[in-house]
């Protein structure tokens, strides 16, 4: 589960994600924009997950002797939440049945539920830390781990009768030290590193030219097969998906389509070359589950600009200071 909890992420990791929230305003209502709304990464990894595990005998001493009950158990650990204890989640399982109420804690390593401090977010933050701000010290946070059984069963299991559960605890004097430091680090890197200004406008801008390179033609192939679906298509296909990555960008830069959108694409591309950014021009937080991004991403350049001005003006009118912050392309 640990090694393949990632493996449904597109180009870019996330900012694919964006791409399809961009992309998603120009298909026309029907069954593939439904698909691509409730398409995630999560689900992607389990899809990709059971695609390798058609490929070999994995109840053979090679690969562990697993069965049909272990790989639930990896899928369940992948997704994490469920519809039963996230209301807003699409995703499929809605129970925790690969492994019994006494074994819980071990949903609580990869993609915790409950609080979110896994290894997932130890590892990237571990990570991304000692390449932008230097080495921290985080192996108390393994050494003083404990499987403790705590009150409240989550609905994770319908067994748990006495309402107790097991799960990952730490000693309370972890949490000045380690604990609260993890957190801190996240929010840290979240203000210095992966909200920054300059970050954000490349991950727009390269968003754009994904978006671009898919509207004007440029798809990926199909593995093993003669046949090419468009860039956001490709993530309801497997065998698509997998051709997709970030070298995707060298496609749409040496592609011979000769269209405006292309054009437009390759030209965001080397402006990236020169560091000729958008600027920025303030902050609008939008509510995703409402669909406004998509709504947005939907606008004409008139429409966004009225938009931004009436952000403006209410948020002045409701006490605030009346600031956004977009991204927008200095070219108008």
């Amino acid at each position: 589960a640990g090694l393949c909890h990632d493996l449904g992420h597109g180009p870019f990791s996330h900012m694919y994600e964006t791409l399809l929230r961009k992309c998603i305003a120009k298909f026309e209502e029907g069954e593939i924009k439904e698909k691509l709304r409730a398409w995630t990464h999560e689900q992607m990894s389990c899809d990709i997950f059971d695609d390798i595990m058609q490929g070999i005998d994995y109840t053979s001493e090679e690969y562990g002797g697993l069965d049909e009950g272990d790989l639930l158990f990896v899928r369940e650990m992948i997704i994490g939440k469920d519809k039963e204890t996230d209301p807003h989640s699409k995703r499929k399982y809605k129970e925790r049945v690969g492994r019994p109420a006494d074994k819980n804690f071990l949903y609580d390593i990869v993609n915790n539920a409950d609080h979110g401090l896994d290894v997932d977010k130890l590892d990237y933050l571990h990570r991304d830390t000692v390449m932008a701000l230097g080495e921290r010290n985080r192996e108390r946070m393994t050494e003083y781990a404990r499987v403790c059984r705590v009150s409240g069963n989550q609905d994770h299991h319908a067994d748990t009768s006495d309402n107790m559960r097991t799960t990952i605890c730490w000693p309370e004097k972890m949490y000045k030290d380690c604990m609260r430091d993890c957190f801190q680090s996240r929010f840290e890197m979240h203000q210095t590193v992966y909200q920054h200004k300059k970050v954000c406008t490349m991950d727009e801008m390269i968003a754009d030219v994904l978006c671009h390179a898919f509207e004007g033609g440029v798809t990926v192939r199909v593995d093993g097969a003669a046949t090419r679906v468009s860039l956001a298509e490709a993530c309801l296909s497997i065998p698509a998906f997998v051709n997709l990555n970030d070298n995707f960008l060298e496609l749409v830069a040496d592609s011979a389509i000769d269209n405006a959108h292309v054009k437009k694409a390759q030209a965001l591309l080397e402006r990236l070359e020169r560091r000729d950014l958008y600027d920025n021009c303030g902050i609008y937080l939008m509510d995703t589950k409402r669909g406004e991004h998509e709504d947005m991403c939907a606008m004409g350049t008139d429409e966004l600009v009225a938009a931004i001005i009436q952000h403006h003006e209410q948020s002045k009118l409701n006490g605030g200071d009346g600031m956004c912050d977009m991204i927008g392309d200095s070219e108008g």
